[in-house]
């Protein structure tokens, strides 16, 4: 008979790990408080038995070295995984917030366990903060008030310029995407960005800047300026607002109506 000594725990990488298909990174952002959580440990003594995981978990359950088999035994953990050295599972248990807590540990079928992984899960599942504000034609001082029902006539003499805001709490503000005139991709639209709000007409930003996201979540308004040889159409003028957590809305800013 011969008996197995096996005194070295299962080891990992960190740089194996993978969020919803993405390498792990404690700063990013997901749209969905599911998701799949995949990577690789390593075991050669008496192979791996059980990994167990651990979302937000109560102050007193947080798992570390010294803990760990007194919280497995009380089945403190949220839930397992199998473990092949591979391994690969699903968890739901994430709230929509910055700051999620995953604790992941395995164990070999001698009763050591891995070091605990604390894993920092950020959730936004809500698109951003977006309004229209006024609009000017040309460089007229005249600025009026814009509502999704507005309709701008135009002769394409003159640029239009649009003034509305948009922010995000949570994961920050994206860059504005897919313009439309209609059903027509835009061209000839330009957006900036503002880290000022636009209280009323008097007080239109004047920092405008192209998109930084270093700014995400300082941005707070945006305005379009349609230039008078763009490519616009009669229909409503159409984009789709972003967050870096990649949640999408497609907003219908007003309707054109343009006459040459």
């Amino acid at each position: 008979t011969s008996v197995l000594l096996d005194t070295v725990a299962p080891s990992y990488t960190k740089d194996s790990l993978k969020l919803k298909g993405t390498q792990y990174d404690s700063s990013a952002w997901f749209n969905s408080t599911s998701m799949t959580v995949a990577g690789t440990y390593y075991e050669s003594g008496s192979g791996f038995d059980q990994g167990y995981f651990f979302v937000n978990p109560e102050e007193a359950d947080v798992p570390n070295a010294t803990n760990i088999d007194e919280l497995i035994t009380a089945k403190k953990y949220t839930d397992t995984f199998g473990i092949t050295g591979d391994f690969s599972f699903t968890t739901s248990g994430f709230e929509a917030k910055a700051g999620n807590k995953l604790y992941l540990v395995v164990k070999d079928k001698a009763g050591n366990y891995s070091k605990v992984q604390e894993l920092t899960v950020n959730v936004d599942e809500a698109a951003c903060v977006f309004g229209r504000k006024f609009y000017q034609v040309g460089n007229s001082t005249d600025i009026k008030e814009l509502t999704e029902t507005t309709n701008i006539l135009t002769n394409k003499q003159n640029a239009i310029t649009i003034y509305g805001n948009i922010f995000d709490a949570a994961s920050g503000v994206a860059e504005i995407n897919g313009i439309k005139f209609g059903t027509t991709a835009a061209s000839g639209c330009t957006v900036t960005y503002s880290n000022t709000e636009i209280a009323d007409e008097s007080h239109i930003p004047t920092d405008w800047a192209a998109y930084d996201s270093a700014n995400k979540n300082k941005i707070k308004s945006w305005k379009m300026e349609i230039a008078k040889d763009s490519n616009a159409v009669s229909g409503a003028l159409k984009l789709n607002t972003n967050d870096v957590a990649g949640n999408l809305s497609t907003e219908t800013v007003c309707t054109l109506t343009v006459d040459t």
